[in-house]
């Protein structure tokens, strides 16, 4: 079949007014129209997929109809958030549910409605990638969930992958896995630990004071270029400008995303950033001349540099 897997007709109660155009666009699905056999049945037996990975920024036009229909709605949620608890819908009694996802929800704050949504399902068996590049050319830190529709159980089978050089996922897991209480998570963020290490983690908590606190909840963004490709270099690209002109070397910091930070691992890092602060060119230049043009003057390989991105760096 083809059609919208997240928005049913129902979207014309609230816009009635919707031109055909627009209609053919969105494609509504009626599940139960579609497949009357299978929900005369109570619904699927069986749900797999890979739903697709988009960002909530491209999502403004139906976050009204998500907000209406779906318990796992957060304004700011990536969409597979919707798929989740679509695919839960759908399933009949004791049926299975299983889908491969990015593993932000976990942790992430638009995750909260669904790790709250989900601590009400009968969770079966979690598979975490962490930040293993499964999927080739697509930095995506997966993981596998899967859901029986049932009343929830007290816990959950965990395996939290450290390599991909196995040669059956099944074994590994078989090999690896453990038990995490489903009760004792908690909605701010989940952390599958253990047993041992939730009640370690749990005291941590009742006896220490989170980062968070300790900053009075003031945690900032890092660095936004809004241009990696012109800001972000690489060592070779960094050597190069600093050839062209040593002075380029006053601009060039160390850079570093959050998943190069390690626990107990000196940062090592072999990218760069051309760091210069918002209104920095506007105020070096005294304000009394063209910014562009001192920076060519004082700066000019680091000029040179950006100048093929102009186009982009306008949009």
């Amino acid at each position: 079949m083809c059609g919208n897997s997240l928005i049913g007709w129902d979207i014309l109660e609230d816009n009635p007014n919707l031109a055909q155009e627009t209609i053919d666009q969105i494609n509504p699905f009626d599940w139960e129209r579609e497949f009357p056999e299978i929900f005369q049945n109570g619904g699927f037996s069986v749900i797999i997929g890979n739903p697709p990975y988009v960002r909530q920024e491209m999502l403004g036009k139906f976050k009204g109809y998500f907000q209406k229909h779906y318990k796992v709605y957060q304004g700011t949620a990536d969409l597979y958030s919707y798929f989740i608890e679509r695919g839960v819908s759908l399933l009949q009694e004791g049926g299975i549910f299983s889908y491969i996802v990015a593993n932000k929800w976990m942790r992430a704050n638009y995750g909260l409605p669904l790790r709250s949504w989900l601590k009400e399902q009968c969770i079966e068996e979690i598979i975490d990638f962490g930040d293993l590049q499964v999927f080739e050319g697509s930095t995506t830190y997966p993981c596998i969930i899967r859901i029986t529709k049932s009343v929830p159980r007290t816990s959950f089978e965990v395996t939290q992958l450290k390599t991909l050089d196995f040669q059956s996922l099944g074994d590994y897991v078989e090999e690896n896995h453990y038990n995490v209480n489903q009760s004792a998570l908690d909605d701010k963020g989940w952390s599958l630990s253990d047993e041992r290490t939730q009640a370690l983690l749990g005291k941590i908590n009742t006896n220490g004071v989170s980062l968070g606190e300790y900053v009075d909840m003031k945690i900032h963004y890092g660095i936004k270029t809004g241009l990696n490709e012109a800001f972000v270099i690489d060592t070779n690209e960094r050597e190069k400008l600093i050839r062209e002109d040593p002075k380029s070397s006053e601009l060039i910091r160390p850079f570093m995303a959050g998943r190069d930070v390690k626990r107990y691992q000196q940062a090592n890092t072999a990218k760069y950033i051309i760091l210069m602060p918002k209104g920095w060119t506007h105020e070096q230049s005294g304000g009394v001349r063209n910014a562009w043009d001192w920076l060519k003057s004082i700066y000019p390989a680091i000029a040179n540099h950006l100048l093929p991105f102009k186009e982009a760096a306008a949009i």
